[in-house]
This record gives structure tokens, sequence and C-alpha cells, in this order.
């Protein structure tokens, strides 16, 4: 019974390995996550992974930042905002925050922030409609995804199966109750 017990303790200690979760130090640089490492996890999700955020402390630390809300959207040809709604199509939806019909994501304990698969080809934008807590984040534009019919970029970088998932940085700073 004990050398079970030992055994499932070195197999998750390979699998946060194989995920770049701290094994109990902090670490300056993340392993990075691969898109293979994660593809089975989502295989079953039905969800595409498409970038890793990442906070990054005032010591110059990085670790997986989970939470958040994403949206997705896209603009029409008078310049508008059209969000993805959870049927699958781009429409305005008022504040996409408070609509039960836009399509939202939350990023995962990893996070990874993940769309369903059925993208269309084009060019659409996350954005992150709420911070986690208890931080206040400052977050670089939107997330620009290009979907062509031989591939997936997240901010010109390309997501191939075995490469690393482009990497989204947020400066993380406690917040001060006044």
């Amino acid at each position: 019974m004990h050398q079970y017990g030992i055994k499932g303790l070195a197999a998750l200690g390979m699998l946060l390995v194989m995920l770049g979760m701290p094994s109990g130090s902090a670490e300056s640089e993340p392993t990075p996550l691969k898109a293979n490492h994660v593809a089975a996890v989502y295989e079953a999700k039905k969800v595409r992974p498409l970038f890793q955020q990442l906070a990054v402390f005032p010591d110059g630390t990085q670790q997986p930042l989970a939470g958040g809300i994403f949206a997705f959207y896209r603009f029409d040809s008078s310049g508008r905002r059209r969000y993805r709604t959870t049927d699958g199509h781009w429409r305005s939806v008022g504040n996409p925050l408070t609509s039960k019909e836009a399509y939202k994501v939350k990023a995962d304990r990893h996070g990874i922030v993940a769309i369903a698969k059925n993208l269309p080809v084009g060019t659409f934008y996350s954005e992150r409609l709420l911070l986690p807590r208890p931080y206040a984040t400052k977050m670089p534009l939107p997330v620009k995804i290009h979907v062509k019919r031989t591939g997936i970029t997240a901010n010109g970088q390309a997501i191939h199966t075995g490469e690393e998932l482009p990497r989204i940085y947020a400066f993380r700073v406690a917040v001060t109750r006044q």
C-alpha cells in the first residue's frame, strides 16, 4: 500500500513539472506550457487553448494567473464590436459581462484561456472583462487572434502542437483598501 502512495506522488510531481506548476518554491520563469501538454485535457472539453496568462510580480517572479472573465469580439463592416455568442454567432450584446448570450470564458488554474473549437476563419480579439481577485492587474491591449485554414495565431505567435502556448503577461500588484 505504501508503494502505491509514493508512486502516486511521483506521478503527480511529474504532471506538475510537465504543466509548469511550481513545486514548492517560487520560480522567476515558469516552465512554459506546450500545446501538446494540454491537448488531451482540452480535447475532452472540446475547446482550443489560445494563450496562457501569467502574473509578473514586483520582484520579477512569474506564475500562471487563474481567473478573470474573457469575451471574444470582432468588428463588423461598420466598425462596431460584435461579440461571440453562446450559439457561435457574432452579435451586438450591450454589456458582454452581464449579457446572458455573450460567450465568456474564465482563465483556468494554469492561466489558460481557451475557446470552443468551431472557430471561423478571420480575425477576432479576446478582451478581459473582469479581473481576478484580490489583485489589480494591468493587462496589455486585447489579444488579437487570427484564424486561417492553416492555423491560428495569438498576437502574431503561431499556436502549434509541441510548441509553447503564447503568453500574455500581467503586472500583478496587491490591492490596498482605503
